[in-house]
């Protein structure tokens, strides 16, 4: 596909999901600024495809991938858009709750924002070696699309409250720098807490500021893993091997697992929760040496969902029906041999699998489950009656 091709692409999926919003009858405040930030995108783009019609230049390589990620982007936006319709006219499954699909909203505009940001931040690096280059160029004309006509005093910091975000990224990144690569964030971490970092605590930390693999960390996602707390402590903590007894939970809907993952907690047991299996791949490279050293049932367990949606690198998201099987079978390839334990509905009668497993079991029963972390809390590795299909 030419270039021209990927740009309208990318333009006429965000003109159409913009005019669908603007047809629908009623609003929130968060589909609302999902509808703002996707003008926004439109904006951007449109100079660039009559600008690259009937030219020889070319977009540079970061550009380019600014805009295909932004594709990925605003098809999940567009499922979760879909879902808050159905939901809306009363049409959705019960399982899955009104604010999980508005939760899932306002990440995708986070994430809208954030991937914008980027792609302005790229086309003004073209634009300022264009001059030099025969080959790249980019249209003056962006400069109004952009979302602030203002760039050069714009703050990258306006929508941040947490005061230690503001200090650290004021003095050791720079007010106005919207991103910053993986590698040189964990750089000015360095300096900022006084002292080096090792390849391990660098791979932590980035597995949490860097949750969608983009390759750069924006001053949100920090204040989003910090939620409240000292920036400090939390970032020494996220560095640090997890506290056992850990239960690694899986699950594209954790907010489903609210009160069983209290009961966890409740029994003294860190609860860690990812939405998918890309994430849960990514967490286990990131942790593998200390899996591997507490890899016993008394330390660590596994629980997984036997179905979930997630996204394929197109950007559409799909129902997986083998995610259960998918985790299971990592684990082992890695040799990992930790308890898993199969959590469905109704999908139980398809997680035979279990059964050609070393300490893998399914179930659909709350009490089975609660015996499963209890035995973990109590430090306990003999515990065999969940070790089934259908258990």
């Amino acid at each position: 596909m030419d270039i021209v091709s990927i740009i309208s692409s990318v333009y006429s999926l965000a003109k159409g999901i913009y005019t669908w919003v603007e047809q629908q009858q009623e609003k929130d405040e968060t589909v609302s600024q999902v509808s703002t930030t996707i003008i926004q995108i439109t904006n951007v783009l449109s100079p660039l495809i009559s600008f690259n019609s009937g030219s020889s230049k070319v977009v540079s390589t970061q550009v380019l991938d600014s805009i295909q990620r932004l594709y990925e982007l605003l098809k999940t936006t567009q499922d979760h858009l879909h879902l808050w319709e159905h939901d809306r006219s009363h049409r959705l499954f019960t399982f899955l709750s009104p604010s999980v699909v508005i939760k899932q909203l306002k990440d995708d505009e986070q994430r809208l924002q954030q991937q914008l940001v980027i792609l302005i931040a790229a086309i003004s690096v073209v634009e300022h070696v264009s001059s030099a280059s025969s080959d790249v160029l980019i249209p003056q004309s962006l400069h109004i699309a952009s979302p602030s006509s203002d760039t050069e005093s714009h703050s990258a910091l306006e929508h941040i409250y947490h005061e230690d975000v503001k200090q650290f990224w004021t003095h050791f990144i720079g007010e106005k720098v919207p991103f910053v690569t993986n590698q040189r964030f964990c750089w000015c971490i360095s300096r900022w807490l006084g002292r080096g970092l090792d390849s391990l605590e660098c791979r932590r930390l980035i597995y949490y500021v860097d949750e969608l693999e983009l390759g750069n960390v924006v001053p949100w996602n920090l204040q989003r893993i910090l939620g409240t707390w000292d920036m400090r402590s939390c970032i020494e903590d996220y560095m640090k091997d997890p506290k056992l007894p850990l239960l690694v939970w899986i699950d594209d809907i954790p907010s489903n697992n609210a009160g069983s993952v209290f009961y966890a907690q409740n029994m003294g047991v860190n609860v860690i929760q990812l939405t998918s299996t890309k994430m849960a791949q990514a967490w286990l490279a990131a942790n593998i040496e200390f899996v591997r050293r507490n890899d016993n049932a008394a330390s660590i367990r596994f629980v997984s969902d036997n179905v979930r949606w997630e996204d394929t690198s197109e950007g559409t998201r799909v129902e997986n029906k083998t995610a259960g099987n998918d985790i299971l079978k990592y684990l082992r390839q890695q040799l990992i041999v930790a308890p898993v334990l199969i959590y469905a509905g109704k999908s139980l009668h398809r997680t035979k699998y279990v059964e050609t497993y070393q300490m893998a079991g399914s179930t659909k029963e709350e009490n089975t489950y609660r015996r499963y972390v209890f035995a973990l809390a109590k430090r306990r590795s003999g515990d065999l009656e969940w070790r089934k299909f259908c258990a």
